[in-house]
């Protein structure tokens, strides 16, 4: 079990999901200003990508779902820094929905569209090849270069600090560091 930087709630992880993360510039972008409008700049350009891909209409449900006919493919999450946003998420392709039902409580805090439903009442997969998902996300934010100046010394600093540390990922430490 691991503790993410970033809110929201449990998230399962295993064979069948397929991650992202967006790390975006706020100063470049006003649709970044608050949590919801990044919220709704993002997952609509998420939505744009995935309909022609799917043949439905995808929607944007929630604070940070994104779904088809009611039933919720994909959850996402933000953490906010002073000059950028991290920005990420989980599309269900081929889970095992049984594992959730099994693994994980139903949330405290529920969407509307939630309705009470059972994990397996409430999720789908969206069955389709991850390499189609991906084409679509880097066409969507026009990411066919490689990232720039990534500071790998200090990602590995703050994963050795706290990031892989159990107190860290068990919310024992009284301070937490920022990035």
């Amino acid at each position: 079990m691991l503790r993410r930087i970033s809110g929201g709630g449990t998230v399962l992880q295993a064979a069948g999901c397929l991650n992202y993360a967006l790390v975006l510039q706020t100063e470049r972008q006003a649709a970044l200003a608050t949590i919801a409008q990044t919220n709704r700049f993002i997952l609509d350009r998420h939505r744009a990508a995935l309909t022609p891909l799917l043949g439905e209409r995808v929607s944007h449900q929630g604070d940070t779902d994104l779904a088809l006919d009611g039933r919720k493919f994909s959850g996402n999450a933000q953490r906010r820094g002073r000059r950028a946003v991290l920005f990420h998420g989980t599309f269900l392709l081929h889970l095992d929905l049984g594992l959730v039902e099994r693994y994980l409580h139903l949330p405290s805090r529920q969407p509307i569209y939630r309705d009470g439903r059972a994990h397996q009442d409430f999720l789908t997969n969206l069955r389709l090849d991850p390499g189609l998902i991906k084409q679509a996300l880097k066409a969507a934010w026009h990411a066919d270069d490689a990232p720039v100046d990534v500071p790998h010394a200090r990602i590995a600093e703050l994963v050795q600090g706290q990031y892989c540390r159990r107190e860290w990922n068990q919310k024992l430490l009284t301070t937490q560091k920022t990035w």
